[in-house]
């Protein structure tokens, strides 16, 4: 048994702002509260096919999750986290909706693995959640 979540909102922000922030994953601990680091090779926004190592903070804990960009492309990020009990893909997609307002959507699936699928219907209402929060944290750095 899968879940998806898919969260919205509109900011006040011209896309190319929004961009700049939601299409470079190594910018998700500005705006993910869970997500202490993002480490990539390079100095430039990961490409498609790129590895990274995404740092969350679990209470006193961190946990390394490897990743991988899915696709990276204008208005689209995807990610795929494989290692986790509950392997997922995040899709970033971001549209300018009028001069200076646009569209942040961030849609999670996944595929709980094991005894893990125990715990799927309480994953969904929780990533709802933290999706919810992370926008409005986005909010607050694209509309200051």
């Amino acid at each position: 048994m899968g879940f998806e979540v898919e969260v919205e909102t509109i900011l006040e922000a011209p896309g190319e702002r929004v961009g700049a922030i939601v299409g470079d994953p190594r910018n998700a601990p500005m705006w993910h509260r869970d997500i202490v680091a993002v480490r990539a090779a390079g100095d430039d926004a990961p490409a498609e096919g790129a590895e990274l190592t995404i740092v969350i903070a679990r209470g006193d804990r961190h946990e390394d999750y490897e990743a991988r960009v899915v696709a990276r492309s204008e208005g689209l990020l995807s990610v795929e986290v494989a290692g986790a009990a509950f392997p997922l893909v995040t899709e970033y997609r971001w549209d300018e909706v009028s001069p200076g307002r646009t569209r942040v959507r961030v849609r999670t699936t996944g595929r709980p693995r094991g005894a893990a699928r125990l715990g799927a219907p309480l994953v969904a209402p929780t990533l709802r959640r933290s999706g919810e929060r992370d926008l409005e944290a986005l909010r607050a750095i694209v509309e200051a």
